[in-house]
């Protein structure tokens, strides 16, 4: 028995030393096993790209150490750390698994790269076979139960991005159960650098079928412009944008929802520029298909934006800020927008173009829920605008001001616009004085082609009108400045080669409208406010030219006065055209001294005109009618002017009422430039009185018109003298009963004044044997004074008042032929 026993102590102890030593030998030949495997399954050609620094195992706890990572290929690393420790399963390494039951990579670089075809290179080094030849040895599979990467950079390149290769600092990822071969995917969470963005994700990666990441990403001041580069997706936008998104990115598509805001967003093209300073969404829903970009589709619940600028050519909008309101979606791809109630509210809207300018305090567009087709569109809502000022050149420095416009209902479709309830408040000018309390506008439809415009009503025109000393018009729009003609707009055309066809129903005139007329080219100066009754003009229509439209006009040139116009126009006849009737009540005369006294020669003291005409311009054929009646008529001559003797007409033409009538008619050529209408009067006034005096004074008396009508016109109205028998001052028989009708011809036109001259002649003289006269010359004087005396009591008896007789020095007629008499003159 104790042999036995001596025999059994060597061998325990041989068998404990045997085991020791295997302990022994196995950890110190497990590190070069741990790297052989290592390479073999990450090249299989050792120090070709692979390198693993010094391994450090603890065997008994599975937890592996290794100093100096890099991974690679031939000539290029892709990954590389400072410190790679691993919680590995050795069991699973022994059967040809590498399971990292938890992975810590830390200081270092993860090269990854975009294919041409769009898979992403992770840049992980795995084991190639030849073309044709079966592997002699199955591949291992990697699986990594838990990873963190911490203080790492990631390179990412894209070539076909045109940007260089981006470095995102890691400030730690956290990666669960994840296989690189494996289309599962797997827990990561990020938080990243990029440049002055910051990034954090929470969400999932697969790599087995091409890269697959989705989770929610919180950004801030993200490039879109680097995001839409790398992701090869052909939209020219740039921005920095900040979100909280739910993300899902594929190898061929991109989703992303959730609120975000962009700083500085830019849609640039070779046409196009569209700058904003902000834009703010909390419903953005964005899908794009990464191998066609038009594709895109955007859903957006809401939109707010702030700084917007748009150019396009000579074309520029800014605007101060904005909202985008209701569910709508804009498909790119189809060119389509479905929305719902959608209502677009813009603030500060400034619109340029070829030096006019447009500014919009507030806009408010809304359409109704549809479909709208953005290559032909059809859409209808509401509009409404606040203050909108409008500059041009042709305005200067002066603006134009709409106040509060607003389109009940408007209609696009089939490239035409219809507008129906369409009214704006206040439109003025800011420094001329003209302005127009509400307008409107009928329902009406306007496209490239044809204009078919309502019934504009206005109300409440308040206007001046201001002619300057010069002669010269002050107008709120100024003639252009000359520009080259390369430059100047073309007009647009109609198929048929000619200007878009244009239809007004009509226009009409309410309220308290004025006019205030101011001529200083006039002496003495024009200074009147015209009130404007009624102002209707009929349907206009430039495909009917030769059609009349209706015109209807009551003016108020001052509160005792009245002018009614009733006409036919043809305002697009190729010459103007015009067939009116009117009547004019009550005009104070002395109103238009400065337009018609120079041409008169005669300026207007007082008096009041009432003027029935008619009127026709055809073809540049003047033609006009005027039966006048003046009342109260005074006037005194000007110096240094020419005209027609108004005093002597109104002292022969007004009867005892004091009124005047007479014809007028004005015929001329107002394609002659020497003609003037006013102008005009000046022989025929002339001649009418001349006529209508003669008509009055006879038999009495005759009118006789001496001189040229052009020039040194005259008008001298005489009377058949009265007799007397040779010697006496004893009327010849007939005499008194004409002296009797001449003074009640003379008793109705008051103003007519008489100078009543005694004429003594030759039958009233006697001569000597010498031929001498033996009459006194006074007594003949005398003589003479007694038979103007018989005449003036025999006027004053049949009514002529005593104002109207003036005395007259007597005469002495020497002529043989000459009778005793008395000659009547005005």
């Amino acid at each position: 028995m104790p042999a036995i026993r001596r025999t059994r102590r060597p061998i325990l102890l041989l068998t404990a030393i045997a085991v020791l030593l295997l302990l022994v030998l196995v950890h110190l030949l497990l590190p070069s096993l741990i790297r052989s495997q290592l390479e073999k399954a990450l090249d299989p050609q050792p120090g070709q790209g692979t390198y693993l620094g010094q391994i450090n195992l603890n065997l008994f706890t599975g937890l592996l150490v290794v100093e100096d990572v890099a991974l690679g290929r031939p000539g290029k690393e892709y990954l590389r750390a400072a410190r790679l420790v691993v919680d590995l399963d050795t069991l699973a390494l022994f059967k040809g698994q590498l399971r990292f039951q938890q992975v810590s990579l830390n200081t270092g670089f993860w090269r990854l790269s975009r294919t041409a075809e769009g898979g992403i290179d992770p840049g992980v080094p795995l084991p190639a076979s030849e073309q044709g030849a079966e592997s002699s040895s199955p591949m291992p599979s990697l699986l990594i139960e838990s990873a963190r990467l911490s203080n790492f950079r990631l390179l990412y390149r894209d070539a076909q991005s045109g940007l260089p290769e981006q470095d995102i600092l890691v400030d730690h990822i956290d990666l669960k159960d994840f296989d690189p071969a494996a289309e599962t995917p797997a827990p990561l969470q990020a938080a990243l650098q990029w440049g002055a963005a910051r990034l954090g994700f929470d969400g999932r990666l697969s790599t087995g079928a091409g890269l697959s990441l989705d989770g929610d990403i919180a950004a801030d001041r993200l490039d879109m412009d680097k995001v839409l580069r790398l992701a090869r997706a052909a939209v020219p936008l740039s921005g920095l944008l900040s979100s909280k998104l739910n993300l899902e990115l594929q190898q061929d598509h991109l989703k992303m929802g959730g609120a975000a805001n962009v700083d500085g967003l830019v849609y640039q093209t070779e046409q196009q520029h569209v700058a904003m300073k902000r834009v703010d969404t909390a419903g953005l829903q964005l899908q794009l298909p990464l191998a066609k970009p038009d594709d895109l589709q955007v859903s957006v619940g809401s939109l707010a934006l702030k700084g917007l600028q748009f150019t396009q050519g000579e074309q520029e909008l800014q605007l101060a800020e904005g909202t985008l309101q209701g569910a709508w979606r804009l498909a790119l791809a189809g060119r389509e927008l479905a929305q719902q109630g959608l209502r677009l509210d813009l603030q500060g809207i400034g619109l340029k173009q070829s030096g006019q300018q447009a500014h919009v305090e507030k806009l408010a567009l809304q359409l109704k829920a549809g479909s709208i087709a953005l290559q032909k569109p059809e859409a209808q809502g509401t509009l409404a605008i606040d203050g909108i000022e409008f500059a041009s050149p042709e305005l200067g420095d002066d603006r134009l001001k709409l106040e509060n416009l607003k389109v009940a209902d408007w209609q696009w479709r089939d490239e035409q616009l219809r507008l129906a309830g369409t009214a704006a408040g206040a439109i003025a000018f800011t420094q001329y004085p003209a302005r127009i309390a509400q307008i409107s506008l009928g329902e009406s439809t306007l496209s490239a082609q044809r204009l078919d415009l309502g019934t504009v009503t206005l109300r409440d025109l308040q206007g001046e009108l201001l002619r300057k000393a010069d002669g010269k018009w002050q107008l709120p729009v100024q003639s252009a400045p000359a520009t080259k003609a390369a430059s100047a707009p073309k007009p647009v055309e109609t198929k048929g080669g000619g200007g878009p066809e244009l239809r007004l129903a009509g226009v009409v005139l309410e309220g308290d409208s004025r006019l205030h007329l101011i001529d200083r080219s006039l002496k003495p100066a024009m200074d009147q406010v015209i009130r404007i009754e009624t102002l209707r003009l009929g349907q206009l229509d430039n495909r009917e030219p030769n059609k009349d439209t209706p015109l209807e006009l009551a003016l108020k040139p001052d509160n005792y006065s009245q002018f009614k116009l009733q006409a036919q126009l043809r305002p697009f006849a190729p010459s103007f055209y015009i067939d009116a009737k009117g009547k004019l009540e009550g005009l104070n005369m002395p109103l238009v001294n400065g337009m018609v006294a120079n041409d008169l020669g005669n300026r207007f003291i007082k008096g009041e005109l009432d003027d029935t005409f008619e009127l026709n311009i055809a073809k540049d054929q003047l033609h006009m009618q005027n039966a006048l009646t003046l009342d109260g008529l005074e006037v005194e001559p000007i110096e240094g002017k020419e005209g027609p003797p108004l005093s002597t007409a109104i002292a022969l033409l007004e009867n005892r009422d004091g009124q005047i009538k007479i014809d007028v008619p004005v015929d001329g050529d107002l394609s002659n430039p020497n003609f003037r209408v006013l102008g005009a009067l000046n022989p025929i006034i002339t001649k009418a009185v001349a006529g209508t005096a003669a008509l009055a004074i006879q038999p009495f008396g005759s009118v006789l018109l001496l001189g040229s009508l052009l020039a040194d016109q005259a008008l001298k109205v005489s009377f058949a003298p009265v007799l007397f028998a040779p010697k006496g001052a004893d009327l010849q028989s007939g005499m008194a009963d004409m002296l009797k009708q001449l003074g009640g011809k003379l008793a109705e036109r008051p103003k007519l004044r008489l100078r009543v001259c005694g004429v003594v002649s030759e039958a009233d003289r006697s001569k000597n044997k010498k031929g001498e006269y033996l009459e006194p010359e006074k007594d003949l004087l005398a003589l003479a004074d007694r038979r103007a005396e018989v005449v003036r009591g025999v006027l004053e008896k049949a009514g002529v008042v005593q104002q109207q007789l003036r005395e007259c020095r007597p005469e002495i007629d020497t002529d043989p032929n000459g009778k005793p008499r008395v000659d009547i003159r005005l």
